[in-house]
């Protein structure tokens, strides 16, 4: 797995995700499926915990209303993959 995906896995596990619909979707997205940001239900806590990590962590700056912006996870990949190289 590449690194932008294990961060995203990673910024998804602190963001406290609830239910077992999300942690099926994180789930695929570890075997390199790509999972609409829709299927994970992500309220607005759990959008800003996700951001937080990622800059946190990262150094990756994503603001909440753009992460609503891309339609899946794979689309997410792209956007870090370009913001770290």
């Amino acid at each position: 797995m590449n690194i932008s995906r294990q961060m995203i896995v990673s910024a998804l596990e602190a963001a406290n995700l609830a239910g077992s619909g999300p942690r099926e979707c994180i789930h695929r997205f570890l075997k390199d499926e790509d999972v609409l940001l829709a299927d994970l239900n992500l309220d607005s806590l759990a959008t800003m915990e996700f951001c937080i990590y990622l800059e946190l962590n990262h150094g990756i700056s994503i603001i909440p209303h753009d992460v609503h912006q891309y339609e899946s996870l794979n689309a997410l990949v792209n956007l870090i993959e370009e913001m770290r190289s």
